[in-house]
């Protein structure tokens, strides 16, 4: 096969091409499949309410209706023991009063009333499971724009003409202007990983935020400010309750990635340039080990929460269709990190444009 065709498809701007549509057609089929569990479940309910009064219906034939709506009923309430409880309620009063449907009209009235709590309820999670898929979809065209923003970029020389050398490679001491800068810039990072996991909670988006300037700062700075930037982020984040303090070991592999990707180009490039292309490239790499660590530590940890409704319903749409928790939690966790992660490279580097230009540290 040509060498040239494929180096040419190992170009990040292709990669992003194919992981578009490795998220966006799975994500339609898996919707089309979730919803018409969505339609099998309705009926189930429909013909658990008529087997209640069904004297007709043998008890073996109810445990077996009872069995089968139990299982088909775990992804939707797998992260809430209220909704198990209601389950196991109906189910309860399904089984053992059904004979009172005659003689006891406050059990039937129970039995109904409760039948339609549990069910507004699942209706509300098949809600934030539909939209948790069109996010994912969201996230295929953001991956889809990116690239044609590469392709555009690499006919504009001028975005590659800004030098780039880190304080720590430039000046072995620091003076005290040098300190004033470089703990500006990780205060300004932190504060913006902080407001950024933030907002994404509290605007329902499918993406986490919490990292969104840790690249930049890497590049600006070196791989010590990187991950003084993620530990003091995810400290910030434990103490106001956005986040656990384990997942601080995810954000250091991100300061991590990002100065081994840096320096790998910086050496075989044998150029300083850091360009759009390379902190894209960062962003790939720190979402596959980001989703793989991330993920073992959600699963391991947590029973694959993640504190945050939009992608809570993208793993329980997944194990709708999987049937499987863990393969649903790593799917998600991948997608969900490719776009996270590129949209962090993608604002660091406009941070870091920014700060170089401002700062002229090029020329320092």
């Amino acid at each position: 096969m040509n060498k040239g065709f494929i180096k040419k498809c190992c170009q990040i701007e292709y990669i992003l091409i194919l992981l578009s549509a490795l998220t966006f057609i799975p994500t339609e089929i898996f919707k089309n499949n979730t919803n018409e569990s969505f339609a099998k479940l309705d009926q189930s309910f429909l013909e658990l309410q008529s087997a209640y009064g069904n004297t007709q219906i043998s008890a073996e034939e109810k445990d077996i209706m009872m069995a089968e709506i139990q299982k088909e009923c775990l992804p939707y309430i797998y992260f809430s023991t209220e909704l198990k409880h209601k389950l196991i309620r109906v189910l309860e009063l399904c089984k053992y009063d059904a004979i009172s449907w005659n003689t006891n009209h406050s059990n039937s009235t129970l039995f109904t009333s409760l039948i339609v709590s549990f069910y507004s309820n699942i209706k509300k999670i098949q809600a934030t499971i539909i939209f948790g898929y069109d996010c994912m979809l969201y996230c295929a065209v953001f991956l889809l724009s990116l690239a044609a923003l590469v392709l555009i970029s690499k006919k504009n020389t001028k975005i590659d003409t800004i030098s780039d050398t880190t304080f720590s490679e430039q000046k072995k001491d620091f003076t005290a202007k040098d300190v004033i800068i470089y703990s500006t810039i990780i205060l300004i990072a932190v504060l913006a990983n902080y407001l950024g996991s933030l907002v994404s909670r509290k605007i329902s988006i499918p993406l986490y935020l919490d990292s969104i300037l840790t690249i930049g700062v890497t590049a600006l700075c070196g791989l010590s400010a990187g991950i003084i930037c993620a530990i003091l982020s995810n400290v910030i984040l434990y103490i106001t309750d956005a986040t656990m303090i384990i997942f601080v070991s995810c954000h250091i592999l991100t300061a991590i990635l990002a100065s081994l990707t840096f320096c790998f180009y910086k050496k075989n490039k044998k150029t300083n340039n850091l360009n759009f292309e390379i902190f894209l490239w960062a962003g790939f790499w720190i979402a596959i080990s980001n989703a793989i660590l991330g993920d073992i530590l959600a699963n391991a940890v947590f029973d694959s929460a993640t504190a945050s409704p939009v992608l809570d319903g993208s793993i329980l749409g997944l194990y709708v269709v999987l049937k499987n928790l863990t393969a649903a939690t790593y799917l998600s966790g991948l997608l969900t990190n490719f776009s996270d992660k590129l949209f962090s490279a993608c604002f660091s580097y406009l941070f870091y444009l920014g700060v170089k230009k401002s700062t002229k540290l090029c020329s320092l």
